[in-house]
């Protein structure tokens, strides 16, 4: 009896300790291209799960679909979309990608990481406006948070 206390204190304890880490929610990048003049400087996500809010997102950060992007609204009956926004960057080269999400109550956390062209880079002079979208399965989570990391790439 004893040791089924101990393993039952064990497993509890895990399952404790697990939670408090989050659980990791597998989900889907949407291949999009956008070109977009919004003066916001970001990073931001947004959880988007009606058509509505897709279209005021998008509108808010002025973005403009290119042409051969998906149906995004396709998406909207069986997942959820976040738009992670990585702000203005001056020049070209920007890498942005969504590395993890993770379920932490119930609130989602976005880890985001944005390569940014070092100085022995060769980028254009353009502006640009790093954009992800990702689809998650469909869930009652209205809070987001974004982990977002920025870091220099050498070019050598």
């Amino acid at each position: 009896m004893k040791n089924i206390l101990c393993l039952f204190l064990l497993a509890f304890a895990t399952l404790g300790c697990a939670s408090q880490k989050g659980q990791m929610i597998v989900f889907e990048n949407i291949q999009v291209r956008y070109d977009g003049a919004h003066p916001q400087q970001g990073p931001n996500a947004y959880i988007i799960n009606s058509e509505e809010r897709l279209k005021g997102v998008l509108a808010a950060l002025q973005l403009t679909p290119r042409l051969g992007n998906p149906d995004l609204t396709a998406y909207l009956p069986e997942h959820t979309l976040i738009v992670v926004y990585g702000g203005i960057r001056k020049t070209g080269g920007n890498r942005f990608h969504v590395t993890k999400i993770l379920q932490k109550k119930r609130e989602l956390v976005v880890r985001a990481r944005l390569l940014q062209p070092g100085p022995n880079c060769n980028t254009t002079s353009v502006i640009s406006h790093p954009v992800q979208i990702i689809a998650v399965p469909k869930n009652a989570t209205k809070h987001l948070a974004l982990d977002f990391l920025e870091s220099i790439q050498d070019c050598k």
